[in-house]
């Protein structure tokens, strides 16, 4: 584990992105990994712990804060879009960040939990309708501006993931609703 995520930092774009998605031949990543970032510090954050007295472990998993904190927009992004827009890494990216910020203490607040479920009820309460996912990010866009839970530069990055995931969504949505009217 150690080494696998010692290689896959040196084949990143800059020590300050994501981990990359994949690694070439050449030795060089492309792509942008939430999924792959978030595992890493949590990986580094358990060797950490298994090892208390290597400094390499702390080391690394310091960077790999940092690299995620440099990178917060494409954290957002990147599970609805990479590696591609047909696999997104959806999400287990989003989860994996999560239990990464959590292993270095990261708790959200009961408010702002509450806000976040309101927030999510308010998106989710928006029709899809066939809109395009530029028509539903900037509804989204005026939703989350309302709420006021997220830092305002976040807000385009975050509506941008939403109405990616519900265009992708919409399809399961309508086959369990007529799933749904079919055996009543």
């Amino acid at each position: 584990m150690h080494q696998f995520f010692l290689a896959r930092s040196a084949a990143s774009l800059t020590g300050a992105s994501l981990l990359p998605t994949r690694v070439g031949e050449s030795g060089r990543g492309d792509g942008k990994s939430a999924f792959g970032s978030g595992l890493a510090l949590l990986s580094w954050r358990t060797l950490e712990r298994l090892a208390p007295d290597h400094e390499m472990q702390s080391k690394q998993a310091q960077k790999m804060v940092d690299r995620i904190l440099d990178s917060t927009a494409d954290a957002i992004e990147a599970p609805m879009f990479n590696p591609s827009p047909e696999t997104p890494e959806g999400y287990l990216g989003w989860g994996a960040i999560c239990l990464g910020a959590a292993s270095v203490g990261i708790r959200i607040s009961g408010d702002d939990c509450d806000l976040a479920i309101t927030l999510t009820r308010q998106l989710n309460d928006e029709p899809v309708n066939n809109r395009s996912e530029k028509e539903l990010e900037s509804v989204y866009t005026d939703i989350i501006k309302n709420n006021r839970l997220l830092n305002p530069k976040l807000i385009g990055h975050v509506a941008r993931a939403a109405a990616r995931l519900s265009v992708i969504y919409e399809p399961v949505k309508r086959a369990k609703k007529e799933t749904i009217d079919s055996a009543a």
